[in-house]
């Protein structure tokens, strides 16, 4: 006396009732979904097939079916519960009431199934509109209010209900839908109530969005604009404080999924460490966390920084730092060695933008080579002179321009300074007393300052000097790690070790005079044609200096200023002379003059030659 639905099942053993569901979800398939609804004026209806083709490679999904083995299961079992007393009692009470059942046991895709409805209905729709304001211009501040609409929508969840419960009796689903009316949460009284308190928004500027990379410890920050404000604003309703001005939230949304998101999130990495039998580091990765913008929470950030001037007169917040999630690695640094390699301790960033393909060599030889996976010993005195050498064609260096003096010369190995300047900086955010540095004798903009484009914060190396020199005071060795992006001309050096609690940063530098070149420097050369020139561009000489700043663990603060000075170089042209040319007259002008014109009398006398057969002849010579 079992049925399912209006269909009886009784009697059946497990392969009848197994063929059964299979053949009433191949028949309901077919059937498909009937959907009926109104468009205000007529009554259309749509067939949705419960197999749906997502891709032009034929892959399938199915909206709705019959998890066959499962509801077999459950119909099987079906009140056999007890002893045989109870059964027979059972038996006895289905007979008499014939229990009609719906199958609970389907599987289903609901979002979906109401995404493929939305998507043929949605024509017949229309979005509630929330009146607010639309910002024509800031400064001076005009504006429209723009008035609310009345939302039509159709019933999603209650379609995907009646379809699920339709199926579960094994009915082909036929579902009616109707329009309701979705009322606007702001009216126009709503927004004339508050336009008052519009121009405090746009008063205190944009937003900045700032974000440190907890291993790179390099800033990146975005610009919420005030004309980005004045797209994105809209008159909300707050719980406490009723209608106030924040910003729209699929606008933040879409903002941080574009522009933050893909700097920000990184997958979670697990670390990797093998040495060689010479003691360097042949294979490392070190671990991080996983690590992504919490999109939701920042966007609550942002809009509390509005709704805050709205509010209050002063103390409105202009930066807000995003709300990240962290998952950690299964194998972390410190887990893989014995020589207190757990975490960053600091990292130097340069770029190289514009350096030609011998520079850049020289520079991949000596950081992948030479410097990527070296270990640094506790309480030793690092030199980078020493770790880079020898500085030969033989050992795998090139020929490149290097600043010698006054002049900008070829010489094996140029280019190096990128290295002395990137380590530099990574010493310094690692906490590390630095034992020998000098500045370069010209600002190259190689080195500029990655904040404020200033010279300053730059370290030059030659052999055997000047050398870049550091302590390793931590205790603990130090691993040395290198990333260089040709195709962004990014170089990162990066310091692995034991943090004792110290912290390591520099400011800015400032310049606190930039030098003029002065007057062009013109150089006579028989190695060019005649009259040929061949000019070195000038450098604009600067006094600059920052100051590198140490916290160590017991609280003591150690602040050392780093003042570099740098050379005014004017153009240095050489030109092109004749070899066989007389040298040139060093006398005053009157002097060479008359000089001049001996030598004239001279060219033009030294072959006449005294006769009796012309006639006398009376030379006057006329300045």
């Amino acid at each position: 006396g079992l049925y399912v639905g209006s269909i009886p099942v009784g009697g059946m053993d497990r392969e009848e009732v197994v063929s059964f569901l299979e053949e009433m979800n191949n028949k309901l398939s077919e059937q498909g979904i009937t959907i009926s609804f109104d468009t205000g004026e007529e009554t259309k209806s749509i067939i949705v097939d419960p197999i749906q083709v997502l891709d032009v490679d034929g892959a399938t999904i199915e909206l709705i079916r019959i998890d066959v083995e499962s509801a077999s299961d459950w119909l099987l079992d079906y009140n056999k519960q007890g002893g045989w007393f109870s059964q027979s009692l059972l038996v006895l009470k289905n007979r008499a009431t014939r229990p009609h059942l719906a199958i609970s046991q389907l599987i289903t895709n609901t979002e979906q199934m109401k995404s493929i409805v939305k998507e043929q209905l949605s024509f017949y729709e229309t979005e509630k509109v929330n009146a607010n304001v639309d910002i024509l211009n800031i400064d001076p501040l005009e504006y429209n209010i723009v008035t609310s609409t009345i939302g039509m929508q159709y019933d999603y969840d209650r379609m995907a209900e009646k379809i699920i419960g339709e199926w579960s009796r094994l009915e082909a689903p036929t579902v009616s839908m109707n329009k309701e009316t979705i009322q606007p949460q702001i009216l126009e009284a709503d927004v004339e109530g508050v336009l008052d308190r519009l121009p405090d928004i746009f008063k205190h500027g944009g937003l900045t969005i700032s974000y440190t990379d907890p291993h790179t410890k390099q800033t990146k920050t975005w610009e919420i604009t005030k004309g980005l404000i004045a797209d994105w604003i809209e008159v909300q309703e707050t719980e406490e404080n009723g209608e106030a001005f924040g910003l729209k939230k699929e606008n933040v949304f879409e903002f941080f999924e574009n522009k933050l998101a893909p700097v920000i999130n990184i997958e979670a990495e697990e670390a990797r460490f093998q040495a060689d039998e010479n003691g360097k580091v042949t294979e490392f990765k070190g671990s991080r966390p996983g690590i992504s913008i919490n999109i939701e929470e920042t966007y609550k950030l942002v809009n509390d920084a509005i709704l805050q001037r709205f509010w209050h007169e002063e103390g409105a917040v202009d930066l807000v730092q995003p709300v990240i999630d962290q998952v950690e690695p299964d194998i972390k640094t410190g887990e893989i060695n014995d020589l207190g390699i757990e975490e960053i301790l600091g990292v130097g960033h340069s770029k190289f933008v514009g350096s030609s393909y011998w520079r850049k060599k020289n520079i991949r030889h000596a950081v992948m080579d030479k410097l990527n996976g070296r270990l640094i010993k506790p309480d030793e005195d690092f030199s980078l002179v020493n770790a880079l050498k020898p500085f030969t064609i033989a050992d795998g260096y090139f020929v490149e321009k290097v600043i010698k003096g006054n002049r900008i010369e070829d010489e094996v190995a140029g280019g190096l300074c990128q290295v002395g300047t990137t380590m530099f900086r990574s010493a310094m955010n690692s906490g590390l007393p630095i034992t020998a540095r000098t500045n370069h004798g010209l600002v190259v903009h190689y080195y500029d300052d990655l904040v404020s484009g200033n010279p300053g914060v730059d370290a030059t190396i030659y052999d055997p000097s000047p050398d870049f020199r550091f302590l390793n005071d931590t205790g603990h060795h130090i691993l040395i790690s290198v990333e260089m992006i040709e195709e962004t001309n990014d170089l990162y050096i990066t310091f692995w070790g034991t943090n004792d609690g110290r912290k390591g940063y520099y400011s800015s530098p400032i310049v606190e005079t930039w030098i003029g070149y002065g007057e062009t420097i013109n150089e006579e050369t028989t190695d060019l044609a005649p009259g040929e020139k061949n000019c070195q561009a000038p450098f604009r000489g600067a006094i600059a200096s920052f100051t590198y700043t140490r916290e160590l663990p017991d609280g003591e603060v150690i602040e050392r200023v780093f003042r570099s000075q740098y050379r005014a170089v004017p153009w240095i042209c050489q030109v092109g002379v004749d070899p066989n040319a007389p040298p040139a007259c060093e006398g005053t002008e009157e002097e060479c003059a008359v000089s001049a014109i001996d030598e004239v009398i001279s060219d033009t006398t030294e072959d006449v030659v005294d006769t009796e057969e012309l006639a006398p002849v009376e030379v006057e010579v006329v300045e």
